[in-house]
């Protein structure tokens, strides 16, 4: 059974690390072990219209269109490395070029 989470503080303090692909692909790391997860459509509606402002670009239509239908059955680095923290919200970690690592994704994105 998954767990549910109602609000975004209450799944940061059960879940190691909030990331967009925790909540499109169901599934967390929680302080105790990897769980399948369910959140409200506040939070999942909240991560991506967040995510789909960090990601930019000027198919923004088209990147929202994606994460909401497609969200479970992506596999791509972007979508954990966008997190929340409760300092500053949602965010994107940057490996190591923060503006190419999101033109991969939209190219990804555009691609599907």
């Amino acid at each position: 059974m998954a767990k549910y989470f109602s609000t975004i503080e209450e799944m940061a303090r059960e879940v190691k690390q909030v990331t967009l692909g925790n909540i499109l692909k169901g599934r967390a790391l929680t302080n105790v072990t990897w769980e399948d997860i369910e959140v409200s459509d506040e939070i999942r509606d909240t991560a991506i219209e967040k995510a789909v402002e960090i990601i930019g670009g000027r198919k923004q239509g088209v990147i929202e269109s994606v994460l909401r239908h497609n969200g479970s059955s992506l596999n791509h680095y972007v979508l954990d490395r966008i997190i929340w923290s409760k300092t500053n919200g949602w965010e994107y970690c940057a490996g190591q070029d923060y503006v190419s690592e999101l033109a991969d994704f939209r190219r990804f994105a555009y691609n599907l």
